[in-house]
């Protein structure tokens, strides 16, 4: 009994000492209870046992939850049946030792204990069949079992407040760690915000914008980076622009304006930076935080200050460069020359728009030189030497397909021992060259007619002598020798030189009219008539050589001689005849230029065409490759045309025959009149 109390009296204590009393050891007071009270029963002589209840209240203490209902039922069936034969057969008292065996429901979690508790068990069933004097001592090791398992149960909850409590630190480290990484992150992030910042500044370098947009730009940044306000003035553009809130701003400016030092006001919420390069101060800078800047804030600050000054630098450089460019452009697109930048593979990368007019390609940019201007192809060899010797090249061409004259100068571009690619300026001459011709034929007019003026009195006389003195030598020697057998032979050297004065006579006339040509009263003429007219006149010359005629004619009217005009297309009709020489075609027609206000009048040939070399002289007075021409046929009919207010042009290929383009200005019937 002794022995019993006192164990019970250790598990208790050691309970509260471990901190693991529980609800169920209720129980455990119940079996003790239960025992001292079948004690008292036994002392008092009363023979009834009850010891059966302390062992239901230990497999209570055990088992008492909701899915061990059924084995709490059959634990109770045995134990009351046990009850039964312990008190009412008198010899079966020593039944009460398989009291121990219900414990066995009781199942330990570890081989070990379960070991220990079988064995717990076993001893005392044994020490209880033995003497059942003994049975207090077998429930005196149970209850010492229990105080062992108590022990262990303090010993696992204490492993368990060890595994909570490193669980807690892990975490507790671990949220630590995860604030400092997310303040690390923030950090880094704003790093990253202000590293971006700073590069977007820098690619303002490289971009065409406007200083005013740069500013706008500037302080979107700042306040994106979460500063409070931001506010950036740039003197020389006197361009300023704020975002955000900063406090005495403006009384902070007077104080600060034309200060070169960096300075910090409102307990260093607020700084002032200056923004300058090496010619003087561009501005400044003025940032509000709402909490004090630290060093490192200040320091990046002073960076960015610093990179908006170079950009302000490069920027108002780059915007002068575009300015000039602007200009380039402008002036390169106002003149009236061609201009065409090539690289290295003849590849136009810049052309103007005078020299788009000779282009019949819509996209010319990349496009090669010589597919967009096929007039370029007959220099390529020159243009090719430019660059391989990076000598300039000067020269005239002619476009047959535009008939226009070209002057043409090709530059090398290099820098130092590159080679860039090449500049072609050409301008278009043609009109120079006709006013050159036209002065060039004047003076030669003008000398023909200074010699035509004093030979006509110092030739034409001696030739009318001459002429006379023959025809009286002629007649004389008819009538005085007319039985001598060589007459016919004098009278042929007489009639000779008759002729060549004549002709020497004829080509004085023609000097006299080509220098100072007379003209009719001008009227109102039709070409269509002029021109079958002179058709007429020379339709006979025509069929003696094979030469046919193909006409497209229609009414078309000029101011002009009449007389003139015939003896103008005789003079083409009869050098196209003779061009041809036997067997081939005249072709004549007129085509209206009503926009121009002209007329048209083509007259082309199939003959064997005028060699290029002879080409500029063909209008030259006196400049024949006829055996008996006097060189003043084209002349005479260039003279006409031009003093018909007209233009004379000239295509030809020998071998392949001649065109002439004459241009008449249209009959005006208000000037007419």
């Amino acid at each position: 009994m002794e022995a019993v109390i006192a164990i019970t009296i250790v598990y208790f204590l050691i309970s509260f000492l471990t901190n693991t009393i529980k609800r169920k050891d209720i129980f455990i007071i119940s079996a003790i209870l239960i025992y001292i009270i079948d004690y008292l029963l036994k002392y008092k002589g009363i023979n009834f046992d009850i010891s059966s209840l302390f062992f239901l209240s230990l497999v209570f203490h055990a088992k008492f939850k909701k899915e061990n209902v059924k084995i709490l039922f059959i634990v109770i069936a045995y134990y009351i049946s046990l009850t039964l034969i312990v008190n009412f057969f008198q010899d079966f008292k020593s039944i009460k030792a398989f009291y121990f065996l219900g414990l066995v429901v009781l199942n330990q979690n570890s081989q070990t204990i379960e070991k220990i508790w079988l064995s717990v068990i076993s001893v005392s069933i044994i020490l209880s069949l033995i003497n059942l004097n003994f049975f207090s001592y077998g429930i005196a090791l149970i209850l010492l079992f229990f105080v062992y398992l108590k022990i262990l149960e303090y010993k696992e909850n204490l492993e368990e407040n060890q595994e909570e409590f490193k669980k807690k630190i892990a975490r507790t480290i671990e949220i630590e760690v995860k604030r400092e990484y997310e303040k690390l992150e923030l950090k880094l992030q704003l790093a990253y915000k202000k590293l971006k910042e700073l590069f977007k500044l820098n690619t303002f370098i490289i971009k065409e914008i406007s200083l005013k947009e740069m500013v706008q730009k500037i302080v979107e940044g700042l306040i994106d980076l979460g500063y409070a306000g931001a506010y950036i003035y740039i003197s020389n553009e006197n361009l300023s622009k704020k975002g955000g809130f900063i406090p005495n701003l403006k009384i902070i400016t007077e104080e600060m304006k034309d200060k070169t030092t960096v300075s910090t006001f409102e307990d260093e919420k607020l700084i002032y930076i200056p923004l300058k390069d090496e010619k003087g101060l561009l501005g400044y800078l003025v940032v509000y935080s709402k909490t004090s800047l630290t060093p490192e804030e200040i320091e990046y600050l002073i960076t960015y200050a610093n990179s908006i000054s170079n950009i302000i630098a490069k920027t108002n450089y780059f915007l002068e460069i575009v300015k000039l460019r602007d200009l380039i452009y402008r002036t390169i697109e106002a003149v009236n020359i061609g201009i065409v930048v090539l690289d290295r593979d003849f590849n136009i990368e810049i052309l103007n728009n005078f020299a788009r007019k000779f282009t019949s390609h819509e996209t010319t940019i990349n496009k090669n030189l010589f597919e967009a201007f096929p007039f370029f192809d007959s220099i390529k060899v020159y243009l090719e030497d430019v660059l391989y010797t990076k000598k300039e090249f000067e020269t005239k061409i002619k476009d047959q397909a535009l008939n226009r004259i070209f002057e043409v100068k090709a530059f090398p571009i290099s820098s130092e021992e590159t080679l860039n690619g090449m500049v072609i300026v050409f301008e278009d001459v043609t009109e120079k060259e006709e006013m050159e011709n036209q002065i060039i034929q004047s003076e030669k007019l003008a000398v023909i007619g200074r010699l035509a003026a004093g030979i006509s009195h110092e030739i034409k006389n001696p030739l009318a002598i001459i002429n006379q003195s023959a025809f009286m030598v002629k007649r004389r020697i008819q009538k005085l020798c007319s039985n001598v057998d060589n007459i016919d032979s004098i009278l042929e050297s007489i009639e000779r030189i008759e002729r060549n004065v004549i002709r020497a006579t004829d080509i004085i006339e023609r000097l006299l009219n080509f220098s100072k040509p007379y003209y009719t009263k001008a009227e109102k003429v039709n070409l269509r008539e002029v021109i079958e007219e002179a058709i007429k006149l020379a339709i006979l010359q025509a069929q003696k050589s094979n030469i046919s005629f193909s006409k497209k004619l229609m009414d078309a009217y000029i101011k002009g001689d009449k007389n003139a005009l015939i003896q103008l297309f005789i003079n083409l009709i009869l050098n196209a005849i003779e061009a041809i020489e036997n067997k081939g075609k005249i072709t004549i027609k007129i085509v209206p230029l009503k926009r121009e206000g002209n007329v048209k009048v083509v007259i082309k040939d199939t003959g064997k065409g005028i060699p290029e070399e002879i080409m500029d002289k063909i209008f030259e007075p006196f400049f024949t490759t006829k055996e008996k021409g006097t060189g003043l046929g084209l002349a005479v009919s260039y003279r006409i045309v031009q003093d018909h207010g007209g233009k004379m042009l000239v295509n030809s290929k020998e071998g392949e025959g001649t065109e002439f383009i004459l241009i008449f200005p249209t009959y005006n019937e208000e000037e007419g009149e």
